[in-house]
């Protein structure tokens, strides 16, 4: 449903498709288990590092499928570490 709702949201053609491109990626980072993100500062966290990588990545593996879902598995596995580690 967020992906639905995320093609209405109006955007720039300056953007191309990367405003919908990131609204997926946020939603592949929100399937993750409520005990995984467990705080709006976890979730804002997993929402900055997903959005950093998927800036950097945007020009790069052009036409390659999983690109979004593995940049969500990333920024869930990087909070996830860095959570671990600072317990």
């Amino acid at each position: 449903m967020v992906g639905l709702a995320g093609t209405f949201v109006p955007y720039s053609r300056a953007f191309h498709y990367h405003p919908q491109a990131a609204i997926y990626t946020g939603a592949f980072a929100g399937m993750c288990s409520s005990g995984v993100i467990q705080n709006i500062y976890e979730l804002i966290a997993v929402s900055v590092v997903g959005a950093l990588i998927y800036t950097l990545l945007r020009n790069k593996f052009v036409g390659v499928g999983g690109k979004l879902g593995a940049i969500a598995f990333t920024a869930v596995a990087s909070v996830v570490l860095v959570k671990g580690v600072a317990w």
